[in-house]
């Protein structure tokens, strides 16, 4: 059995038993609403994925939850382990400080033009960890970035998405997903940082819905 189902944009086709890998980012001290998504997922789950939330389509349940960090299962489908629930405090992310990056965007990316330039790209990472300092976090300052960079190559697609969001006025998201490789040509430490950074918080103005993250390729 094969059914059809709508991912940003793009129409997708689910066989029987297929398993679908969701990424959850948790910050400051909210791991500890873990139980809180397994319930909402699992929730979510009976009713079903589809564009249009056609109750009992495609439903599903949270098989299995590994944490990114530990690489140990923290939810087996029936128990929680906590303690294998790693934390990571972003001041102690390693960093390489590479000559030449190719980056996945692989969730939409709502910026103005695509690709952001690599100073950009790296401005759009510090924003967005501000942002999640200051709302999560200790509210510490995050230093400015030294940088420059040039597009070598890049593949885009645009999305058109539709908004649903009370909060806003704006109706739909012009986003876009792609490859983009950058030569770099000078980055301090800061900037190596937050390039790594990227990786795990995404970039770009917008982060509702899973809007701008990224993958290192």
């Amino acid at each position: 059995m094969i059914t059809k189902w709508s991912f940003f944009g793009k129409s997708l086709e689910i066989k029987k038993d297929a398993t679908l890998d969701v990424d959850v980012l948790f910050c400051g001290d909210f791991a500890r609403y873990l139980p809180h998504i397994i319930l909402g997922m699992n929730l979510f789950g009976k009713r079903g994925l589809y564009t249009q939330r056609y109750h009992g389509l495609n439903r599903f349940e949270v098989e299995s939850i590994t944490c990114c960090f530990s690489h140990k299962k923290i939810y087996d489908g029936e128990t929680i382990f906590l303690k294998n629930l790693k934390t990571v405090d972003i001041e102690d992310i390693t960093y390489p400080t590479p000559e030449q990056i190719t980056i996945g965007f692989r969730t939409p990316f709502t910026g103005r033009e695509f690709p952001p330039d690599f100073n950009t790209l790296l401005t759009l990472i510090r924003n967005r960890v501000i942002r999640f300092v200051n709302e999560y976090g200790d509210k510490q300052k995050i230093p400015p970035v030294t940088a420059s960079g040039t597009t070598q190559k890049y593949t885009e697609h645009y999305h058109k998405l539709e908004r649903r969001s009370s909060r806003s006025r704006k109706k739909v998201f012009h986003s876009y997903t792609g490859v983009v490789t950058y030569d770099i040509e000078e980055l301090d430490d800061t900037g190596a940082w937050m390039l790594q950074l990227g990786f795990i918080v995404g970039c770009g103005p917008d982060c509702s819905f899973g809007c701008g993250f990224l993958q290192k390729m």
